[in-house]
């Protein structure tokens, strides 16, 4: 957190986590929308449960890659 907020991110990542983040947004309206119209959000656009770690991998790998 302390990176992110700092502006010490590398750009790629950042770049990353920003669409990560859009994604999320989409899921969320998607959810709103359906219950809106009196669904139940689907579960089969849900992230999978290992999201957070794949990601934190994934951000670990391109550091060590920028250096």
């Amino acid at each position: 957190m302390e990176t992110t907020v700092s502006g010490d991110l590398n750009p790629v990542v950042r770049m990353r986590l920003t669409e990560i983040t859009q994604l999320i947004q989409s899921y969320c309206r998607l959810a709103e929308l359906e219950i809106a119209a009196g669904e139940s959000p689907r579960a089969d656009v849900a992230l999978p449960e290992d999201t957070p770690e794949r990601a934190k991998k994934w951000a670990e790998v391109e550091v060590e890659r920028e250096k």
